[in-house]
Formats: structure tokens, C-alpha cells, sequence
């Protein structure tokens, strides 16, 4: 066991917090994206309305409008659907219990005990937990702090929530400060 281990905790994670993680989530990497091709899909639109207008013969125009409009609606959408279907799937493992581990350069998460495992519905031994994951303190690594929750982001893919409720004030600082701490 390492030495320099500041924060050693076990969670788990309450749906509401995990709903309002993943909308924060999808706010700050998804919804950028999909807004601007929403932008893209409905000016391209309001070109071929106005190619339609000038010259109503013009079948090929209409076809693009709803070519268009059918682009930016399911822009809109997909992240709403996938948030649905992550969340479905999360609700099914029940509630597993994870662990966070800070030490002064590295955040570590692990799963201590999966809850789809304790029903004996499936083919999973406790050997089978994924390995813990590792990230070292570095620019890919961003830490943000909400009312009960931490979102711990590494790139832009991967993100854990670590809810702030039975942490202490000092772990809560210490999750705050990481990236200023380690650098």
C-alpha cells in the first residue's frame, strides 16, 4: 500500500445524484457539440426554404428541408435517449459500492462490490470486479465540485461521480484542491 494516500472511501451512488452527474456531464461535453450541428442542420434548412420559395417546383428542395429538420431533431434527441438508456442500465446493477482512493499525485476508482452480483441471476464470481483505474494528476484530469456531488473527468470520455454526503470537510478539500496540490 502506498504511503501518500490522503482519502480512502467507499460510496455508492444514489440515482438522483448519478441522473443530475450525468446531465452535467453530457452539459459540458455533449451538448456543446450537438447545439452547433443543431445550428448547421437548421441554417442549412432555412436555405433550402428559401430555394423552395424561389422556385416551389423544386422537389429535391423540399426533401432537404426534411433531410435537415430530421438531422437537428435527432441532434436534440440522441443525448436525451442515451441518458435514458445509461440511466436504465444503472438502475439495474443496483447499487454497487465503489471506492475512491487520492493519494498526492494520483486518483484511483475500484469497485468494491458489485450489486448485480449478490442476486444470483448471472454468471459473475466477486473475482470477476474490474480492475481498479488509475489517473495521475495531470491536465487531462478536471475535478468539478456541485451541491452533492464531485465530477471527476479525465479527457473528455470518462467521468466518475463521487457524492459529497458522509464526506468530511477535509476529504472534500482535499478532492477540491487535487489538480492545484499535484501539479
Amino acid at each position: 500500500m502506498e504511503n501518500n494516500i490522503r482519502i480512502e472511501k467507499k460510496y455508492t451512488i444514489p440515482m438522483d445524484i448519478f441522473i443530475e452527474g450525468y446531465k452535467t456531464y453530457q452539459k459540458k461535453y455533449v451538448y456543446p457539440k450537438n447545439y452547433i450541428f443543431m445550428g448547421i442542420f437548421i441554417v442549412l434548412a432555412a436555405n433550402f426554404v428559401y430555394g423552395a420559395v424561389k422556385s416551389p417546383d423544386n422537389l429535391i428542395a423540399y426533401l432537404l428541408i426534411m433531410i435537415c429538420l430530421a438531422m437537428a431533431f435527432r441532434e436534440w434527441y440522441n443525448p436525451r435517449k442515451v441518458r435514458q438508456r445509461v440511466t436504465e442500465m444503472v438502475k439495474e446493477m443496483g447499487e454497487p459500492v465503489y471506492k475512491i482512493t487520492a493519494g498526492d499525485d494520483f486518483i484511483e476508482f475500484s469497485t468494491e462490490n458489485a450489486g448485480y452480483l449478490e442476486d444470483g441471476d448471472n454468471d459473475f464470481d466477486k473475482e470477476e470486479l474490474p480492475e481498479p483505474t488509475r489517473f495521475n494528476a495531470d491536465e487531462n484530469l478536471k475535478i468539478m465540485e456541485k451541491q452533492d456531488y464531485f465530477l471527476i473527468i479525465y479527457g473528455k470520455s470518462v467521468f466518475y461521480i463521487v457524492p459529497t454526503g458522509g464526506m468530511t470537510d477535509q476529504e472534500k478539500e482535499i478532492l477540491r484542491n487535487f489538480d492545484k496540490n499535484a501539479a
